[in-house]
């Protein structure tokens, strides 16, 4: 049948050296990001460095596996969105996922673990957490956090010299009065 619209022509290349299997998604980047948008598990084979942030879209389980998933993006590593769930499990305190912003906003907004949308949950099941670049781990921006174990760091927050943890979960959630 036609594709997309009538009248195209397709060209079909097969490699040379082609041994007749191809895995996608083949590494632990490209399967966090197909787990993003479809679902699914990933477990992490080794030490991750994430550059872009990721929408999650459907329900997605993070196995860290002893290993680290270092984020360096000016974002959000993940925004928990329409209806999806987030599970981190952490087995070992050498699972870790570390934030670390090549540039920091001057309100440190940037650099967060996630942010958990309405109607979406984000559940942290062992594991070490750190935010170098600001004062909050997640966000609940009406969705749902659970804490069933872990260690967390964040930087202080500092209003005119007063330094504290206060926003270590849920800075903000413009649903909540």
């Amino acid at each position: 049948g036609n594709i997309l619209t009538d009248a195209n022509e397709i060209t079909v290349t097969i490699e040379e050296d082609f041994d007749g299997t191809k895995e996608w998604p083949s590494t632990d980047v490209q399967k966090l990001e197909y787990a993003s948008i479809f679902g699914g598990e990933v477990t992490l084979a080794g030490d991750v460095t994430v550059s872009e942030g990721l929408i999650v879209r459907k329900p997605m389980t993070i196995n860290l596996n002893g290993k680290k998933l270092e984020y360096t993006g000016d974002d959000v590593l993940f925004r928990v969105k329409e209806g999806a769930s987030l599970t981190i499990n952490g087995t070992t305190t050498n699972s870790k996922i570390i934030t670390e912003p090549t540039t920091t906003s001057s309100t440190g907004g940037n650099g967060y673990i996630a942010v958990v949308y309405e109607g979406c949950t984000l559940t942290f099941n062992g594991g070490t957490y750190e935010v170098k670049s600001t004062c909050t781990i997640a966000q609940a921006n009406g969705g749902k956090i659970y804490v069933k174990g872990g260690t967390f760091k964040a930087k202080e927050y500092d209003t005119n010299g007063v330094k504290d943890h206060r926003y270590t979960f849920n800075h903000s959630d413009s649903l909540k009065d």
